[in-house]
């Protein structure tokens, strides 16, 4: 039988160069960044929106209907993509 790892085996920790470059540096940040997204969506996506350069800015952040499967993000912007 094929050995499975354990959850305690299956965490690789990243290099130092790696963890030094990362844009999330620890489990808390992420977690307060995760929370953000929940609790405050439209702050959240707008944030990390912005950082982006838009040839056309948006209208809408977020639009959606579940009964016709119809999701959309930044609506009516337009990037290089």
């Amino acid at each position: 039988m094929p050995h499975r790892l354990t959850m305690s085996e299956s965490v690789f920790p990243p290099t130092g160069e790696a963890a030094a470059g990362a844009h999330v540096s620890s489990l808390d940040q992420y977690r307060e960044l995760y929370d953000r997204s929940i609790n405050d969506p439209e702050g959240f996506w707008t944030e990390h929106a912005q950082r982006l350069h838009w040839f056309e800015p948006w209208h809408t952040l977020r639009e959606w209907d579940y009964h016709k499967a119809e999701i959309g993000w930044v609506l009516g912007g337009k990037l290089n993509a």
